[in-house]
């Protein structure tokens, strides 16, 4: 599924990522207020990497390691909030948006 959403980042907005979904984030506090999120789950990151993608922010990669957990460990997530995460980034894209030009 992660490759699937960086595969539609990558031809949505035309930046390359390894893990569009990764939960760490970096942010100057206003450019994060700027963006009005209206997530409420799983696609925080599609929403947040979409709107700083509109605004041409730049986006830059650090390594993590990450050993994935099972449901029975607390793994929360599923197809659903994959569907959601689409459904974020697609509709991100046709939305008119105001440029902020760094």
């Amino acid at each position: 599924g992660v490759r699937f959403l960086n595969l539609l980042t990558r031809l949505l907005y035309g930046i390359r990522l390894t893990d569009q979904a990764t939960c760490y984030k970096l942010f100057r506090t206003t450019d994060l207020r700027s963006f009005n999120l209206n997530c409420e789950r799983f696609e925080f990151c599609a929403e947040v990497t979409a709107k700083a993608a509109r605004r041409n922010l730049s986006i830059v990669e650090c390594g993590v390691t990450y050993e994935s957990r099972t449901k029975a460990e607390g793994k929360k997530l599923g197809t659903f909030d994959g569907l959601v995460a689409v459904r974020m980034l697609v509709s991100s894209r046709r939305r008119r948006h105001s440029v902020i030009k760094r």
